[in-house]
C-alpha cells in the first residue's frame, strides 16, 4: 500500500503571493500526481499551487489529490498567520474500512519527466534538508494522553459557579483579576490581594490610632468623671449623672475623640476576613483545577490540607504574636489583659480545630498575620508616629494598669453596687410602708 506525505509550506503568505504544497511519495502510481515532480533520494516530490490569502489555514478537506484506493496519507497539515511552518501527525483513511501495511517496492517506479525541468540540485539541497529533520522530528515525537490547562481568562470563576454579587463573589472576582493580569501563581496571587487590601485599610487603622491615642491621654479624667457617675447612679441622684454625662461628653470632643470610633476597624475587617475565608474555601473545594498546582514548598495542592500540621501552627503563633504587640491600631488597652489570657488559650487550641481546612486558607492567614505584625512595630516608632500626627502617650501602659480595676474587680463592684441598691429599695418600702400605716392609725382613731 502507497504511503503519500505531504508537506504543506507557505511562502510570504502577508504579501499575498503564491504558495506551494510539496507532496512526498514513497511508492503508488506516477499517473495521479500533478505534473510537476522531482526525485530526492528515494522519495519524489511534486508541487501543487494554490492561490494564497494573508491566513492560510490548510486544514480537512485537503487541497491534494486524492490517494490511490486503500492509501493510507499522513497529512502535515499548515497554519499560517505568518511565515512559519506547524505540523501535525494527524492520520487520515481514505477508501477502507481495514488498515493494512504498507508495501514496500524493491525498484521505485520511474519519474516522469516535466514540462519544464525543476534543477535537481538545488531542490536536493534545499527540500531534502528542510524536509528529512522535520519528519525525523515528528516520527520522534512521543504521544500523550496529558491535558494542558490553558491559562485562565476574566469570567472562567463565574463559569464554574463561584462569582457571585456578594461580598465573597467581589472578593473571589477581584483574585481573578490580579491572576490572569500578573500571570502570578495562585499563591501569589492570594498574597498579592491580602497586602493590596491590607495597604487599603492603612488610612483607617492611622486615623483610629490617633483616637486611641487621645483616649489613653485622657484616661484618668475619664475614670474620675466615670466614678462620679457610677456614684450618682447608687444614689440615684439624677442631676449629678447628667452633670458628669455632660462633661465627659464635652471632654471627648475637646479632645476629637470617642470610644465608639475604636471599633470601627474590627468592623470593617471582620467582614474581609470572613470573605477570604469563605471564597477561598469554596475555590479549593470545587476546585478551581489551576490551585492544584498553584502553591509552592510541601503545600504545592492549595486544595488539600498541609499535612505536616506546620501552617495551622504558624498562623496560630501569628495571632499570638499580635495579642502580644498589642492591638491591630497598635494601642494596648489595660481593659483587655481578660481577653487576652482568653485568646491566648484559644490559639492553642485553634490548631486542631483549623488543621482541616485547605493551604490557601493558612496562605492568607499567615500574609495578613505578617502584615499586622510588621504594622503594629512600625506605628510604635516615634518618628513615624509623629509624621502622621499621632500623639504621644503621657501615661505608661503600667501606669494605667494601676488606677484601672481588673474585670475581676469590675465584676465585684459591680455586684456589690446591686446589692446595695436592692437593699435601699427594700428600706424606702418598708418607710414608705410604716408611714402609709401610721397614716392609716391615725384616721381611725
Amino acid at each position: 500500500m502507497p504511503t503519500i506525505y505531504a508537506i504543506g509550506l507557505a511562502v510570504n503568505v502577508e504579501t499575498e503571493s503564491d504558495a506551494f504544497c510539496l507532496v512526498a511519495d514513497s511508492s503508488g502510481d506516477p499517473t495521479r500526481r500533478p505534473s510537476g515532480m522531482a526525485g530526492i533520494d528515494r522519495y519524489r516530490f511534486f508541487f501543487t499551487k494554490f492561490s494564497s490569502q494573508v491566513l492560510q489555514r490548510l486544514i480537512s478537506p485537503s487541497p491534494f489529490p486524492l490517494p490511490p484506493q486503500g492509501a493510507t496519507t499522513r497529512h502535515l497539515l499548515l497554519t499560517v498567520t505568518r511565515p512559519c511552518l506547524v505540523a501535525s501527525t494527524i492520520h487520515y483513511r481514505h477508501y477502507s474500512a481495514a488498515s493494512t501495511a504498507a508495501p514496500q517496492l524493491a525498484t521505485p517506479p520511474p519519474v516522469p519527466q516535466l514540462a519544464t525541468p525543476i534543477p535537481a540540485e538545488p531542490l536536493q539541497s534545499a527540500n531534502a534538508d528542510a524536509t528529512a529533520p522535520l519528519l525525523d522530528t515528528i516520527a520522534q515525537t512521543p504521544t500523550s494522553d496529558v491535558i494542558v490547562q490553558t491559562a485562565m481568562q476574566i469570567g472562567d470563576l463565574r463559569a464554574m459557579g463561584l462569582v457571585h454579587s456578594t461580598p465573597v463573589g467581589f472578593l473571589q472576582a477581584f483574585l481573578e483579576a490580579i491572576h490572569v493580569w500578573t500571570g502570578l501563581p495562585w499563591w501569589g496571587t492570594i498574597v498579592v490581594a491580602t497586602l493590596i487590601i491590607r495597604t487599603s485599610l492603612v488610612p483607617f487603622i492611622i486615623n483610629i490610632q490617633r483616637n486611641n491615642a487621645r483616649l489613653m491621654n485622657i484616661n484618668p479624667e475619664v475614670q474620675e468623671h466615670m466614678k462620679e457617675i457610677n456614684k450618682a447612679k447608687v444614689n440615684q441622684d439624677v442631676e449629678t449623672m447628667q452633670r458628669h454625662s455632660t462633661e465627659l461628653q464635652g471632654l471627648f470632643e475637646k479632645n476629637q475623640c470617642h470610644p465608639i470610633k475604636s471599633i470601627y476597624l474590627p468592623l470593617i475587617q471582620m467582614p474581609i476576613m470572613i470573605s477570604f475565608f469563605m471564597g477561598l474555601r469554596a475555590m479549593s473545594e470545587l476546585p478551581v483545577p489551576q490551585f492544584k498546582e498553584g502553591g509552592l514548598f510541601w503545600f504545592t495542592d492549595l486544595t488539600s490540607s498541609d499535612p505536616y500540621y506546620i501552617l495551622p501552627i504558624l498562623s496560630s503563633a501569628g495571632i499570638l504574636a499580635i495579642l502580644e504587640a498589642g492591638t491591630e491600631a497598635g494601642m494596648t488597652n489595660p481593659q483587655t489583659n481578660m481577653m487576652k489570657n482568653v485568646f491566648r488559650a484559644m490559639t492553642v487550641v485553634m490548631v486542631p480545630f483549623t488543621a482541616w481546612l485547605p493551604t490557601s486558607v493558612f496562605v492568607y492567614w499567615m500574609t495578613s498575620n505578617t502584615y499586622s505584625i510588621a504594622q503594629i512595630l512600625a506605628l510604635r516608632n516615634k518618628r513615624l508616629r509623629s509624621l502622621l500626627n499621632i500623639p504621644i502617650l503621657k501615661h505608661s501602659v503600667s501606669e494605667l494598669q494601676k488606677n484601672q480595676p481588673s474585670m475581676v474587680d469590675k465584676f465585684k463592684s459591680e455586684f456589690e453596687l446591686r446589692q446595695k441598691q436592692s437593699r435601699e429599695l427594700e428600706l424606702r418600702e418598708r418607710e414608705v410602708a410604716d408611714a402609709l400605716a401610721r397614716r392609716a392609725a391615725k384616721r381611725r382613731s
